[in-house]
């Protein structure tokens, strides 16, 4: 039986955690599993041999963390389509779209798939979660010597491939109102003011949904996809959410969850829309929707 101590330790470090493990594997309910199992190891262990409490929490959900990425690099390769993340979403009113830490959008986390499992957790470690050097080293099972160089390496392809945005809030959500609206109308010229010249639509559908095997590309093309798909989808029910701190929505078909879309926009223009369809990414956020 885990002590009051035990568990009010856990609680406080459990957000975090569980933040540090989705932003490594992109997954949920792999993020979720993880934590789950370093409680399982936390209340097990004599407490008296932890001198840093959240730092073994931490090394324990790294390294799990690590283990799942590297399991799953072969099944990603083999992915049918385009890879994303799974997504989270908050419901929101269309007006109060909250700003949360850039490191969580899916634009971000798209970038991190760049990076090498461990460099992608000591990049984390260090610029993210602002652990020292020697506490990442710690964490990973590397020289902190090694880390450093892996944070600069990975700082460098962070930065050469890092995607335009703007944070959300009123004039993202605003922007967003005028997209939906040219989308719904057909309005053609004046949703092609709306969109930047390198726009592009991403859709995950993991072969278990209708997806764009391919990105979509360039003004004009994603301008007529954008109102191809709400012709064809007149009768969904269309939801303001915010998709991993960025503005977007959810789309149910018939009740049903069907979609969830993260929009992106730099300078007041759209750059890129990501549509995750894979029912396996939806099923916890069709859970949150319908209670």
């Amino acid at each position: 039986m885990p002590t009051l101590s035990q568990t009010s330790v856990f609680d406080h470090e459990r957000d975090r955690l569980f933040g540090l493990s989705y932003r490594m594997t992109g997954c949920v309910s792999d993020a979720e599993d993880i934590v789950q199992e370093a409680w399982i190891t936390w209340e097990s262990t004599e407490q008296s041999t932890i001198r840093n409490a959240p730092g073994f929490l931490t090394t324990m959900v790294v390294r799990r963390s690590l283990d799942r990425l590297r399991s799953a690099e072969k099944r990603r390769e083999q992915y049918p389509g385009i890879w994303l993340p799974e997504p989270m979403i908050e419901e929101l009113d269309p007006s109060e779209f909250v700003v949360q830490a850039e490191s969580l959008t899916l634009a971000f986390l798209g970038v991190l798939e760049r990076l090498g499992p461990t460099e992608r957790a000591v990049f984390l470690l260090h610029d993210v979660f602002d652990f020292p050097f020697a506490e990442v080293a710690e964490c990973t099972g590397q020289t902190e010597q090694a880390c450093r160089k892996m944070a600069s390496r990975a700082r460098a392809r962070i930065h050469q491939a890092k995607p335009r945005y703007e944070l959300p809030g009123h004039p993202t959500q605003a922007l967003l109102g005028e997209l939906l609206v040219a989308v719904q109308r057909g309005d053609i010229p004046e949703l092609l003011q709306l969109l930047d010249t390198d726009v592009e639509i991403q859709a995950d559908g993991g072969s278990k949904a209708r997806a764009a095997v391919n990105p979509v590309v360039g003004p004009d093309r994603v301008a007529r996809f954008l109102v191809g798909i709400a012709a064809k989808n007149r009768d969904s029910a269309v939801r303001f959410v915010q998709v991993n701190g960025e503005p977007g929505v959810a789309v149910l078909e018939a009740g049903v969850l069907t979609t969830v879309m993260s929009f992106t926009f730099a300078e007041s223009k759209l750059t890129a829309v990501r549509a995750i369809r894979n029912p396996d990414k939806l099923n916890h956020i069709a859970n949150q929707l319908t209670g």
